[in-house]
């Protein structure tokens, strides 16, 4: 016994130092390995131009009879970028965004940059600037002039891009920055198109921003707009003066129309948008025409789509692009592995590395580069787009409703037994409600574009899905096995496959929201793994395979959830690798009758810290432009410190606390914390004649609850993944109860019937 206890303690020894032995060769290898991507400053003139374009929408730029598409397109590359924000839409913050790098986080006073000798209030915005900041301000340049309260603003939030991060790496690198053009209006003043051009200390140096940009126009909404052919000698007389320069130009005549369109009649207002997308067009072909774009770049972008955009669901952003290596139709991100379809981040990624610099290891964006494709592809993939964010709130909360509906009376039915005829109409809701993810998972297949349509197809799959089940499985708690083992290879076949079906779904990520765009989503991570152990724990508990056989399969098949969660190429979620790396081997060890000590919880940590160590060993063999988040984050942590881990840590507690206040998947996981404990004292003994029956899936509940709580700390979405997570295992037992409780003898002790495998 003693032996055994000695040879037990040196294995675990030996496996502890396997870990650290494995962290400290990730720790030594990976930072050689980033810096040897390092790039080398591009040497000569580089000029870069990026024309700011406010309320031109995706479906503008498309229009096979516009000018866009017809003169410019032709001749450069163009992508639909996302408009992801902290809170409210506003186009400042996705300006600051790309200024930063990172998502970041503004407020209409980031447009309030002046020029150095422009008068605010009777004195010079340069002087008002140096007593806020202490800081000199350029002679011919600007000055952000709320450039501390800008700061500020992100260090209140849960954003971490550094305003003015791009102009800060171009100065520091001997690249000028200029500015020209605003969207100023009637007694406002508004330059966002400076954002891009300024550094971290509000500064710019060289501008044309002031009111003299604009000219007088009585035919204009508003009467003044943008004087075009001072704007392009501004433009002249900037790059003549500096080899090595960056200019951003904003046309804000869309903003000053924006503005007027609320006094104008359809018909006005149809005109002067006809009119404005001619003139866009024609301004954006005359700077082109002034450049050669054999060696220079110009980027054409939307900060916002317009009202009525917005309203009907598109968020989407146009951009194109012209230059060396945009010879080819479609603009392609490694960030988004999705071709057409851009964070704002790659725009800023794109103009460092066209300089032949490299932006920080904590900015999430990659360089783009150009594809081949077809422009009717693209805008299909953008109609789709926006339709799935049109359906996805309503689907999606539809169910929940149902869902919680059903939950709450399951519990009115179990405390207070009513009628037989609603016991059963409430477990065949229940039951047809664990088939609703798997129905929305293939529902992309039909094609189908309409509210009601989508909701009557997943009512009807779902049912069918429940019918098939009942009648192939006559155990009662098989079906949910059969639910959970569906559910579960399909995700898997269709993760291995690409995610045709992932990319679709409207319970998996939008590409309209920005926040992922590849692998598995935290809804179907939550789902994968807790109906991976539901699955488990049923088959286990009535199968007729020899014990060690039947363990085996089990440990098989977590074993691929878990790699195929993990591994980049395939799911890619490290909150979801964590939380099965965890939650399954612990529960694998419950199947296996062993008792849950600490050392087989140091046994899990150990596995989760060698899964992660091998997740992080391939991503830094690769290029870090083409690494996921977690690469991006450990090659951040190297190069930047432990304070961008805090960050990062910082930001996924305060991304968690807003979503469980705003996020319908709360008042899920809160309808199951309130029923579930109930389970366990009213009716008495009901739950330990179930778990006496079916010892595995008492195992398989506490299991699917630990993947729950796990889910929830380490993902940034938690509470998302682990509602989904409980969703097979609380409707599971619910249902159980309730059969027990409505059994003939009334206190739920019928005997069970004979199993008969699916």
């Amino acid at each position: 016994m003693a032996m055994q206890r000695l040879k037990s303690s040196r294995l675990t020894k030996i496996k502890v130092a396997a870990i650290i032995m494995t962290a400290l060769f990730v720790i030594t290898v990976c930072p050689a390995r980033a810096e040897d991507q390092s790039s080398v400053l591009e040497q000569g003139p580089r000029l870069a131009v990026i024309l700011v374009i406010e309320n031109l929408n995706t479906a503008d730029f498309l229009a096979e009879q516009g000018l866009l598409r017809q003169e410019l397109l032709p001749r450069g590359s163009f992508g639909i970028m996302t408009t992801r924000s902290s809170g409210s839409f506003l186009p400042e913050k996705q300006l600051m965004t790309i200024s930063a790098g990172l998502l970041s986080i503004a407020g209409t006073e980031a447009g309030l940059i002046y020029e150095s000798s422009e008068m605010v209030e009777g004195i010079p915005a340069g002087a008002v600037f140096t007593v806020r900041t202490g800081e000199e301000a350029p002679a011919h340049g600007a000055v952000a002039l709320e450039i501390v309260r800008i700061h500020n603003r992100v260090s209140d939030s849960d954003t971490s891009g550094v305003p003015g991060m791009l102009g800060g790496i171009l100065r520091t690198n001997g690249i000028r920055t200029a500015a020209i053009g605003n969207s100023d209006s009637l007694g406002k003043v508004r330059r966002t198109g400076a954002i891009l051009a300024m550094d971290q200390t509000g500064r710019l140096d060289l501008t044309a921003i002031g009111s003299e940009i604009l000219m007088a126009d009585l035919s204009f909404p508003g009467g003044k707009r943008l004087n075009s052919a001072l704007a392009l000698q501004k433009l002249q007389e900037f790059r003549k003066q500096n080899a090595r320069l960056m200019i951003v130009m904003e046309y804000g005549d869309g903003e000053r129309l924006a503005g007027e369109l609320p006094y104008m009649s359809a018909l006005a207002a149809a005109k002067h948008k006809s009119d404005f997308m001619r003139d866009v067009s024609l301004f954006a072909a005359e700077i082109m025409e002034n450049l050669d774009l054999s060696r220079e770049l110009f980027v054409i972008l939307s900060s916002s789509p317009d009202d009525a955009a917005w309203a009907g669901g598109d968020r989407l952003c146009p951009v194109a692009v012209f230059g060396p290596h945009f010879d080819q139709t479609v603009l392609n991100s490694a960030g988004t592995r999705i071709p057409g379809l851009l964070i704002p981040q790659d725009i800023s990624a794109t103009i460092a590395s066209y300089f032949g610099l490299e932006l920080p290891a904590s900015a999430n964006g990659r360089p783009m580069n150009a594809v081949a494709g077809e422009y009717h592809e693209l805008a299909a993939s953008h109609a789709r787009w926006v339709n799935t964010e049109q359906l996805r709130r309503p689907v999606l909360e539809t169910y929940v409703v149902i869902l919680i509906i059903s939950i709450l009376a399951a519990a009115v039915l179990i405390l207070w037994r009513g009628r037989p005829l609603l016991q059963s109409l409430c477990r065949y809701l229940l039951e047809t409600l664990v088939f609703v993810p798997l129905a929305l998972l293939v529902l992309p297949l039909l094609g189908i574009t309409s509210l009601a349509g989508v909701l009557l197809l997943t009512a009807v799959f779902a049912a069918i899905l429940k019918t098939i089940g009942s009648a192939i499985c006559k155990e009662s708690s098989f079906i949910f096995a059969f639910a959970g083992g569906l559910t579960s290879i399909v995700l898997l076949i269709d993760t291995l496959a690409g995610g045709f079906l992932l990319h679709r779904s409207l319970l998996s990520y939008s590409p309209m929201l920005g926040a992922r765009f590849y692998g598995i989503g935290n809804e179907y991570m939550g789902i994968l793994i807790g109906m991976s152990i539901v699955t488990a724990a049923v088959w286990l508990d009535h199968t007729k395979i020899k014990s060690r056989w039947k363990l085996l399969l089990v440990a098989l098949y977590f074993l691929i959830v878990t790699v195929i969660t993990a591994f980049p190429q395939w799911g890619a979620n490290v909150g979801g690798a964590i939380t099965a790396a965890v939650a399954l081997p612990i529960t694998f060890l419950m199947f296996a009758g062993r008792k849950i000590k600490p050392r087989a919880i140091l046994v899990a940590g150990g596995a989760t810290l060698a899964l992660l160590a091998f997740m992080i060993i391939f991503e830094m063999r690769k290029n870090p432009a083409d690494m996921t988040h977690l690469g991006k984050a450990f090659l951040s942590l190297i190069n930047d410190g432990p304070q961008t881990f805090m960050t990062l840590i910082q930001r996924k507690i305060s991304m968690n606390l807003r979503l469980f206040r705003y996020t319908y998947w709360t008042k899920v996981l809160m309808a199951f914390l309130l029923i579930l404990p109930l389970l366990f004292k009213r009716p008495p003994h009901v739950l330990a004649q179930i778990f006496r029956k079916r010892p595995m899936l008492r195992k398989g509940f506490i299991g699917a609850v630990l993947a729950s709580i796990i889910a929830l700390i380490v993902n940034d979405s938690g509470v998302v993944a682990a509602a989904t997570c409980m969703i097979l295992a609380g409707i599971g037992l619910i249902d159980l109860v309730l059969i027990e409780v409505y059994a003939p003898d009334s206190v739920g002790a019928q005997q069970p019937k004979t199993a008969k495998s699916c």
